[in-house]
Order: C-alpha cells, then sequence, then structure tokens
C-alpha cells in the first residue's frame, strides 16, 4: 500500500497502474460481500425454518418436504408373509372340549330346516387366572449324638444342607432361573425382574436375592463357563 504523500511524485502510468490494484482489491471484496449476504440470508430462513417447527409437532422422521406422489402406509395387498396361527398340540391342551351348539331352529335367512355339516375347532391359550406359587414344607428331622453332642440332620436333594435358621426359607431352581432369564435373556433391569415375576408367577423376591444369586453361580461351574 503507498503512502498518501507519495501520490504526488508518481507518474501517470504508475497512478494507473495502482488504480488498477484498487479496482481488484474492490471487486474482490464486493465478491466476498454477496458471498458473506447470501450465506447470511440462508441462515435466517434455516433459523425461522427451526423457530416454525419447534413450535408445532412434527412426525416421526420428518425431512421437511412432501413428495408430488407419496406412497400410502401399511402394507400393500399381496405383500409380505401370511401364515395362519398353528393350532395347539395335542399335549397343550389342559382343558375339557367345550360344544358350541346352533341354537337357531331354523335358517336366519330364508326359515329353512337346518341340518349337520361339519365341526370346526377352536381353541383359545389363555393365562391362568391367578397362578399361585408351588410351595414345599420340608420337616427336616434334627438329631443330637448323646456321646459328643454332634448334630446331624436330614438330608433331602431339594434342601440344602445350610438351609435352617434365618436362610431357611428359600426359592427354588425354576424361580431364579425364569429371574434370571428376564434379565439375562429379555433384557430386563435387575430391579424391575421382582415386579414382572410378581405380576406373571405370584412369586416374590428381591433385587438383593437374584443379584446373591448370579454371584454364587458366576463363581462355580457357570462362571468358568
Amino acid at each position: 500500500m503507498i503512502a498518501p504523500e507519495r501520490l504526488a511524485s508518481l507518474s501517470r502510468e504508475e497512478l494507473l497502474a495502482v488504480v488498477s490494484v484498487l479496482q481488484c482489491q474492490v471487486s474482490v471484496l464486493q465478491q466476498q460481500v454477496a458471498e458473506l449476504a447470501a450465506r447470511n440470508a440462508a441462515l435466517h430462513a434455516e433459523i425461522e425454518q427451526l423457530k416454525r417447527s419447534g413450535k408445532r409437532q412434527a412426525a416421526p422422521f420428518s425431512k421437511g418436504f412432501r413428495g408430488g406422489t407419496p406412497k400410502r402406509p401399511g402394507r400393500k395387498p399381496g405383500e409380505g408373509s401370511f401364515q395362519y396361527r398353528d393350532a395347539p398340540p395335542p399335549e397343550a391342551i389342559t382343558e375339557p372340549p367345550v360344544d358350541v351348539a346352533v341354537t337357531l331352529d331354523a335358517c336366519p335367512v330364508c326359515g329353512g330346516p337346518l341340518e349337520e355339516e361339519r365341526v370346526d375347532v377352536a381353541s383359545r391359550t389363555e393365562l391362568p387366572e391367578r397362578p399361585h406359587p408351588q410351595v414345599t414344607p420340608y420337616g427336616v428331622q434334627v438329631c443330637r449324638c448323646t456321646g459328643c453332642g454332634h448334630q446331624v440332620r436330614g438330608h433331602h436333594p431339594d434342601v440344602a444342607p445350610d438351609q435352617y435358621g434365618a436362610t431357611a426359607h428359600r426359592l427354588g431352581e425354576r424361580v431364579m432361573a425364569a429371574a434370571h432369564a428376564l434379565h439375562y435373556g429379555v433384557g430386563i433391569p435387575v430391579r424391575k425382574v421382582p415386579l414382572v415375576m410378581e405380576a406373571l408367577t405370584g412369586v416374590r423376591l428381591t433385587q438383593g436375592a437374584l443379584t446373591q444369586d448370579a454371584l454364587q453361580r458366576a463363581a462355580g461351574v457357570v462362571g468358568t463357563a
């Protein structure tokens, strides 16, 4: 940049060169100003759009525009896999069959007589009205040696050797297996497993009991595997 006091000493050709350089610089600045103005306008438009979208509830995953020929929601006729629910196997049936007879004496359309054509088999799978846990009491006999005073307790495969006193009443293997399956298999949090177990089976257990049982199993064969 030439100082103003030196402009008077420049020749005509030098002044023209200075003017040409200044014109180039002005053109570059004007282009930058135009680009910044366009960017500023785009940012303002985006801000206004965000403000409007924040005031109304948009559809999930909305892209902000709608196509010219949008597709109708849902599955189209003839698309996808269709199958009927399979009939329960004979070993799954727990209740006696219920006969559902036709109570009409004549055809409801024309009044003609009715004769039996076939018997359709329908079924309904339902949960028990109120599941009751299976609780088995064990009368463990305790004897004591008259010579040395050693105590001998009765043995049963379902009763642990240390199952007495404060830990005399415990939960069975199937209960703990179901609780662990809900947590580790289904992914239900440990704090919610007791609520689910009580709602489905009527068995009450605590989060601490479930955690302690998991730690004990992890220290044995299950943990090694």
